[in-house]
């Protein structure tokens, strides 16, 4: 491999940097909300409490994600 086919390779393709940039403000809410709800199971449960998740995939592109929360140690 040359100097300039190393170069090529690391050069930023201008289509990529003119591209629409992705809308994530629909997942960083949901990731707020999940922080809150943590928040809010410490408070009602007295403490610590240990998340389990499921993520399930509803099959057009939208995804339902179930949290469980219980006391640490439970």
């Amino acid at each position: 491999m040359t100097a300039t086919d190393l170069k090529r390779l690391f050069e930023i393709d201008p289509g990529i940097l003119s591209a629409p940039r992705r809308d994530n403000s629909a997942y960083l809410k949901a990731m707020a909300d999940m922080r809150r709800a943590a928040l809010n199971a410490e408070i009602a449960l007295g403490g610590p409490v240990y998340i389990a998740s499921t993520e399930i995939d509803q099959g057009d592109g939208n995804h339902t994600i179930k949290m469980e929360f219980r006391r640490v140690g439970e």
